[in-house]
């Protein structure tokens, strides 16, 4: 989109105008750059200077004379943002609490196979998911078991609402998002998402669910229950 660079460097100034750029050379602060930028027109204004203060200066110049344009201010300290939000700042950017945010983010949400792999993990995520009324769950698969060497299309556990959402092997390997003809080995463990009302107790306390539809049907348990 086409725009205007204003800057008082004039080395800035023609790395700018060498990649194509409309430059204007001034202080940002001051009316009749802003002018000879044609702020009139501007759709809206971009306030980056890495000073708090001059981006407040610049802020309040850029209102007085344009009412309506949107106006994008970086701020580098927190406290600063009520300035400029006073000053006229439509919005109000700050990089370093951003990228500190984005930071926390990636400490406390890591990748997929970090996270369904360690248990601490997954606790710190169940404790998210009940607050919007959601629960996660493993079920392990036993060896003498019904289920080792049938697909995931035979395990139907749809009447629970329940979705499967990876498959930890026994070798901690994770595999997100299974395909329905993923065959189903002793002592994988699956990692199932749903509502907290409809994951069955068993999940909270036994390894497998007292409950499974197993190619239609229920599968029976040794001694009458199922498995």
């Amino acid at each position: 989109m086409p725009l205007v660079v204003i800057d008082a460097d004039a080395g800035r100034l023609a790395l700018a105008e060498s990649q194509g750029y409309t430059i204007v050379m001034g202080d940002a602060a001051e009316e009749q750059t802003l002018r000879r930028a044609h702020i009139d027109t501007a759709r809206v204004v971009a306030v980056v200077l890495p000073d708090d203060a001059a981006n407040v200066f610049v802020t309040l110049s850029a209102r007085e004379l344009s009412g309506s344009v949107e106006i994008i201010a970086r701020g580098e300290r927190p406290d600063t943002e009520r300035k400029l939000l006073r000053s006229g700042a439509t919005r109000v950017v700050l990089p370093a609490a951003a990228g500190a945010n984005r930071i926390a983010r990636m400490i406390t949400h890591p990748s997929a196979e970090t996270l369904l792999g360690d248990a601490d993990s997954m606790g710190q995520l169940n404790d998210q998911l009940l607050e919007i009324g959601m629960e996660i769950g493993q079920i392990t698969i036993e060896a003498d078991s019904e289920l080792p060497g049938a697909t995931l299309a035979d395990v139907d556990l749809r009447q629970s609402a329940i979705v499967i959402v990876a498959i930890r092997k026994a070798d901690g390997q994770i595999r997100r998002s299974p395909h329905p003809t993923t065959e189903l080995e002793a002592l994988d463990t699956l990692i199932v998402v749903g509502r907290h009302d409809d994951v069955p107790r068993s999940l909270r306390r036994l390894p497998i669910p007292t409950q499974l539809t197993f190619r239609g049907a229920s599968a029976p348990r040794p001694g009458g229950s199922s498995r």
